[in-house]
């Protein structure tokens, strides 16, 4: 067993342990290879270059699926999540990474995933948010149930806190607020659908102050905009994840990771070697 192989298969080198080797050379193109690990038998492999990253993927393997990466939640291109023994394959093989390149397929990484340390991975309540709103906006037919439901309410929020719930009552259509109402009955909130759907009948001449009081109140918590809403998002998802267009397949790590120290290999068939640098807790740096 050479070095780099002791230190990838290490007992220190656990969930949310990273890997990175980089090539930074006046005569060659600047390129690198992160790996980071998920759970206990997972990984992604990235290659960072000028221009967008890119994911290793399994070909053939299509959809998202949820997992946790240093407390969040994130959704990933479900052919990324693979097999801890392929970061390994890669990490060996940057001797030759033009070819690693052209031999395994790729994939390119959103802008919001464009990092290699994963430092800024968009949420997965996030982007169903995100998705959600371009679903509906783009007037686009069916979908799964969850973004639409979630998109409707998206709409639905944005216009109650663009221009109060008076203007929603006077220059929306009724329609925008019963299918507003219906996305918050489906992601269990009921006294949110409750006040949503008094916007178009409420006969107090005092219904705009309190109405619009009430749905601050159901909708999130002061300083915390729609934070009630992401939050049954979340709930949804967990129980639901393919009806956000999520597999239902769902990667975890551990929720305390030990206590990391940094390590190195090198591999001599490269001159100058390559270093492997493990990041040993999240943010840090070699």
């Amino acid at each position: 067993m050479d070095e780099l192989e002791t230190v990838y298969n290490s007992p220190e080198a656990g969930p949310d342990s990273v890997f990175r080797w980089e090539r930074r050379s006046e005569a060659l193109p600047y390129v690198g290879v992160v790996v980071s690990i998920i759970g206990e038998d997972r990984c992604l492999v990235v290659l960072r270059k000028r221009g967008p990253s890119q994911f290793l993927v399994q070909p053939g393997v299509d959809g998202d699926v949820v997992v946790t990466m240093r407390g969040a939640r994130v959704a990933m291109p479900r052919g990324a999540v693979l097999p801890r023994g392929h970061g390994l394959e890669a990490l060996r093989s940057v001797g030759d990474v033009e070819r690693l390149q052209a031999v395994s397929a790729w994939r390119k990484l959103p802008e919001w995933r464009d990092d290699p340390l994963h430092e800024r991975l968009g949420d997965v309540v996030e982007e169903a948010i995100d998705k959600a709103y371009e679903l509906v906006l783009a007037g686009v037919e069916g979908g799964p149930a969850g973004l639409r439901h979630l998109g409707n309410l998206t709409l639905l929020h944005n216009a109650v806190m663009s221009g109060g719930v008076d203007w929603v009552r006077l220059d929306q259509p009724p329609q925008l607020v019963a299918a507003g109402a219906a996305g918050a009955e489906y992601l269990g909130l009921p006294d949110l659908a409750a006040v949503i759907r008094r916007i178009h009948t409420d006969s107090d001449p005092d219904y705009e102050w309190r109405l619009g009081a009430l749905y601050h109140e159901y909708s999130g918590p002061f300083g915390d905009d729609a934070g009630t809403i992401r939050a049954a998002v979340a709930r949804r998802i967990d129980v639901e994840p393919q009806e956000f267009g999520l597999q239902s397949d769902t990667i975890t790590r551990s929720r305390t990771p030990p206590a990391w120290r940094s390590a190195t290999a090198r591999a001599g068939h490269m001159e100058p070697a390559p270093t492997f640098s493990n990041s040993t807790r999240p943010g840090s740096h070699s």
